[in-house]
């Protein structure tokens, strides 16, 4: 169990507790942008520079599903090349 004795044990022995939601990277990750991009959509033709170049790797941040292939929200259903999701 991850709480024995419950949050009510945590209470009691006065460990820490707070109502603040922390931002998951900046507990998780230490990313820091290598590239300056103007805004946090890319056209085709950049995305391809990317990939092409093996630079950086390449995020597809759609749901589980359009990464898929199974849900299609855009023209064309799937993940991007050489993309991780």
């Amino acid at each position: 169990r991850v709480l024995d004795g419950g949050f009510g044990r945590w209470e009691a022995e006065e460990r820490a507790t707070s109502d603040a939601e922390p931002c998951p990277l900046k507990l998780y990750s230490t990313f820091e942008p290598s590239v300056n991009v103007p805004s946090l959509r890319a056209e085709a033709e950049e995305v391809l520079a990317f990939s092409t170049a093996q630079r950086t790797p390449l995020i597809d941040a759609r749901s589980a599903a359009q990464f898929a292939g199974t849900e299609r929200r855009s023209r064309r259903a799937g993940r991007i090349p050489g993309a991780a999701s």
